[in-house]
């Protein structure tokens, strides 16, 4: 069989191996699912050499050979060959794997199975039954095929995770620009799933009140170590400060809600979770209740009322953050 410069072949039949008769190649691992088509380097091969099948159970992967030159092929059945050359050429096989990176990697971190591929005894027990021989090759090929797979999709886990670390980088970069061009100060928020979401519920009453206060709103980045230390009204307080947002502590008469008293930010249990409120004036004798769970707000009646505690914070537009300029005030 002639692989010419260029071409690439794969190795679908079973129970055979490929001779490299003249020329070189290349010898790759590749997916056989083209939407998401791999493929990674194994070992270069010359004359003399063999390759094996990938022997993959889960039908994921194969084996390609690449023609580095104008190369002859030549398919063997295993069971043609004398048992001790089949060995032999099996352990060469294996050797060249565990020089494979990610391979190496875990063979340095003591797998076994792996470190004996690297040996003499591979192989030897079942060296006069060339079926048997076989069966052995495909059991340590099979491993050889998952792992593979997992290194793929390893790759694809870390692929992403450096995809989203850099639309954060870029997003970071965008926000700290817009902070400069405008002079209002912005802290960075890392990660920390709990704190996020903490930070995102308080945060949201507060940006409400300041659109309805026609203040500037702000982009509410806070460390996740502060925000686990801080309660909710140590983080509202936070985040009224970079707003430039003045509050006081009030006591919600029995029908305050059919006034206007400007903008308030109350807590409001509506079952177990209670959560920071927004209550911004719809007309002068009603409001509109506004939380992170209800963006679009719920008009606030008189059992509505019930459910909001009446120790609350009366808010007022201060001086946004960013420098005191002429033109500015």
């Amino acid at each position: 069989m002639k692989l010419t410069a260029g071409k690439r072949i794969r190795l679908l039949t079973e129970n055979s191996l490929v001779k490299i008769v003249t020329g070189k190649v290349e010898v790759y691992i590749v997916t056989r699912e083209k939407k998401d088509f791999r493929r990674t380097f194994l070992m270069e091969l010359s004359s003399g050499a063999v390759a094996f099948p990938s022997c993959d159970n889960f039908g994921e992967v194969d084996i390609e050979l690449y023609a580095l030159e104008d190369s002859e092929l030549q398919d063997t059945p295993a069971d043609g060959l004398d048992g001790r050359e089949l060995a032999y050429l099996m352990r060469l096989w294996f050797k060249n794997l565990t020089t494979v990176p990610f391979v190496k990697r875990l063979a340095d971190k003591g797998d076994e199975t792996i470190k004996s591929w690297s040996g003499e005894s591979l192989f030897n027990e079942n060296i006069k039954d060339a079926k048997t021989l076989w069966a052995d090759f495909v059991y340590n090929e099979s491993i050889f095929s998952a792992m593979v797979g997992l290194s793929f999709r390893s790759d694809d886990v870390e692929f992403a995770r450096r995809v989203q670390s850099r639309i954060k980088q870029k997003n970071r970069l965008v926000d700290n620009t817009l902070s400069v061009l405008v002079g209002e100060e912005t802290i960075p928020m890392e990660e920390g799933a709990v704190a996020n979401e903490k930070l995102r519920k308080v945060s949201f009453a507060v940006r409400t009140a300041l659109r309805a206060l026609k203040m500037p709103d702000i982009v509410a980045r806070l460390q996740p170590e502060l925000v686990n230390k801080l309660d909710g009204f140590g983080l509202m307080q936070r985040l009224a400060q970079k707003g430039g947002m003045w509050y006081r502590l009030i006591t919600l008469d029995k029908d305050w809600y059919l006034g206007d008293s400007g903008v308030i930010l109350a807590y409001y249990q509506d079952g177990e979770e209670k959560e920071l409120a927004a209550c911004v004036p719809q007309s002068e004798k009603s409001y509109r209740l506004i939380t992170y769970k209800r963006p679009e707000g719920i008009p606030i009646t008189e059992e509505v009322a019930a459910k909001i505690e009446t120790e609350a914070f009366a808010c007022y537009a201060g001086l946004s953050p960013g420098k005191l300029t002429l033109r500015r005030y």
